[in-house]
């Protein structure tokens, strides 16, 4: 696949967020780099009106750029003003609630938190020096500065560390005092701010001037010199680079800006320009930094979900991967039943990680378009029996059987109860099953329809219960299969059972968890596995089949349930499935189909 080119609905995003650009201009013509060619028009980035109608439609107006107020939700400001209300209180512990100013980024009240640096306890005095280093309310910088006087060396740390946040490089003749502090962690900050800042401004000048050489091996050795944790005000210069014609400069510079603090947000709508890259790995690291941090107001958030909705149609895994986690950790919570689709995402990490984000945002899906994703993944087993004379009298030989199971692996592995391949019934905690009766055919059949041969090999694990087998591929086919992780619900938690009762394919049956219960299955060696109560309905037909959460994920395996019972069924927690791991060495577990 031709990489220079990613998917049209990344590509459009250029031209949107273009014209909100807020970030330096380009470069001079001087500055390119004669000896990379310029991209031709067919590598051009392009805009379409649908993208931008997509970004607009899902953020919400505010006055000016940059200086517009923070908007908050009604919960936030309540506890804000309570946060405020605690900082005259006279007890110095509820005074520390100062910290909860941090927590909400409420930088807007960043004089109260000032108010602070006088406060009579130390501790109290730490965390206001910390806040407004955080918010980086650079007209403090003197006030803090009185704190290295403090006794205290954590006092003097936090002091250290918002003058480091402030640049405030008129102090160095009082960080210069603190060179030889009784405290290792002061000399350490000391001695990197006078580092820093001592020919600050030659360094920094001549950095300056070569991120903006003509030549790129220039420019990319200064990249790698810079750390823009401690001169993170060189991040606007290094922006610019975002735009560099050498994409190993392009993906340098957006790592490199992972490592800022306080300028992330301020360019916001360039690093949204890198998910239209023609890079792979660029498109993933500025998924990353838009995932890693909170923004501070709605309509940046709300922007930022919008274009990353786009990215779900990247063609490269990693970049989904990525773009699902970073939606979780923005809280799009909006963009639910876009990530749902990507449960059936054809890389397997995507799959995990879009039932990971959504049980994070607490965003079940709801039941049919569950369903509707998770109904591939099962299918329906067919065994038909060798003929067996000598069967004791009360067995009964049967022409065949059928059960339900379902793809784990790319390779088509099909998980089951052992009790579909060879007969008898597993007890409820995974007893020993009696091999009453052979199987001579074992067939797989598709939720389209499709009737696949098995190989003659079959794991089995006589004491939980379980079987593998594998259908008969063609190389190029492509299996849509559940991950296995190991998840363990919650008693309560709703839950989903697919499978064929008494024949009636493709059924789903609702319910909760009703307790799990951990049972030794292995007393020789002290082995225990987990098993999940639950009322969803069982029936002959379900064994074998899997057990979702709302979120799409694998929880179990539907292994038995009390005949002369009512809304008693039990499941094989996936958390003792992802612990066996059947392969061909694993002779004791092996058993052939007899032709």
């Amino acid at each position: 696949m031709d990489r220079r080119l990613c998917s049209p609905a990344c590509l459009v995003i250029f031209a949107i967020l273009v014209s909100s650009c807020t970030g330096s201009p380009p470069a001079e013509e001087s500055q390119v780099d004669e000896r990379v060619p310029p991209p031709s028009e067919s590598e051009a980035r392009v805009g379409e009106s649908e993208i931008e109608a997509a970004i607009n439609a899902s953020a919400i107006e505010s006055s000016g750029v940059g200086g517009a107020p923070v908007e908050r939700s009604l919960e936030e400001r309540i506890r804000i003003t309570s946060a405020l209300g605690r900082l005259d209180d006279p007890l110095w512990s509820v005074r520390l609630d100062v910290r909860e100013l941090i927590d909400l980024d409420a930088r807007d009240e960043a004089d109260a938190v000032g108010r602070m640096l006088a406060d009579t306890h130390w501790t109290v005095r730490n965390e206001a020096a910390e806040a407004l280093g955080q918010f980086g309310t650079i007209e403090y910088a003197n006030d803090i500065a009185n704190l290295l006087d403090e006794d205290i060396g954590r006092v003097r740390v936090s002091a250290l560390n918002a003058l480091n946040v402030f640049h405030a490089r008129h102090q160095i003749e009082r960080v210069r005092g603190l060179e030889n502090d009784p405290d290792g962690n002061v000399r350490l900050m000391a001695s990197v701010l006078i580092a820093k800042w001592e020919g600050y401004d030659e360094r920094v000048g001549a950095w300056l001037r070569q991120l903006k050489d003509v030549n790129s091996d220039v420019r990319f050795e200064t990249l790698q010199a810079i750390n823009l944790s401690i001169y993170g005000e060189l991040g606007s210069t290094v922006v610019e680079l975002f735009d560099d014609p050498v994409p190993s400069i392009r993906r340098l510079a957006v790592m490199k800006f992972r490592l800022t603090r306080e300028l992330r947000e301020d360019f916001v709508d360039q690093i949204a320009l890198l998910l239209a890259d023609s890079e792979p790995e660029i498109r993933y690291q500025a998924v990353f930094v838009l995932g890693s941090f909170s923004f501070r107001t709605e309509v940046k958030r709300k922007r930022v979900n919008a274009v990353l909705v786009l990215l779900l149609n990247d063609p490269d895994d990693d970049v989904r991967a990525e773009a699902l986690r970073a939606l979780g950790n923005l809280g799009a919570t909006e963009q639910a039943s876009q990530i749902a689709d990507s449960l059936v995402d054809t890389n397997v990490d995507a799959r995990r990680q879009a039932s990971e984000t959504l049980a994070k945002l607490r965003s079940p899906v709801d039941t049919a378009s569950l369903f509707e994703v998770l109904e591939p993944f099962v299918v329906r087993i067919e065994v038909e029996y060798e003929y067996r004379p000598n069967l004791p009298d009360f067995i009964q030989q049967p022409a065949g059987s059928s059960g339900a199971g379902f793809f784990v692996r790319g390779d088509g592995s099909v998980v089951t109860n052992r009790h579909v391949i060879v007969g008898g019934a597993g007890l409820t905690t995974g007893g020993m099953a009696v091999d009453w009766l052979w199987p001579k055919r074992v067939t797989v059949i598709t939720s389209d329809g499709e009737r696949l041969s098995t190989l003659d090999e079959i794991w089995l694990h006589p004491e939980l219960d379980l079987a593998v087998i594998r259908p008969v591929l063609e190389s190029d086919r492509k299996i849509s299969y559940a991950p296995v992780q190991p998840y363990l619900p919650a008693v309560g938690d709703d839950v989903i059972a697919i499978g064929h009762p008494r024949g009636q394919d493709w059924s789903l049956t609702e319910g909760n968890v009703s307790q799990l219960r951990e049972e030794m299955y292995d007393p020789f060696d002290r082995k225990s596995a987990v098993w999940i109560q639950t009322d969803a309905a069982i029936n002959p037909g379900n064994s074998g089949g899997p057990l979702f959460d709302l979120y799409g994920r694998l929880l179990g395996v539907v292994t038995s349930y009390l005949g002369n019972s009512q809304g008693l069924g039990f499941a094989l927690s996936v958390r003792t499935l992802n612990d066996w791991r059947w392969a061909e060495e694993d002779e004791h577990l092996v058993w052939r189909v007899r032709r």
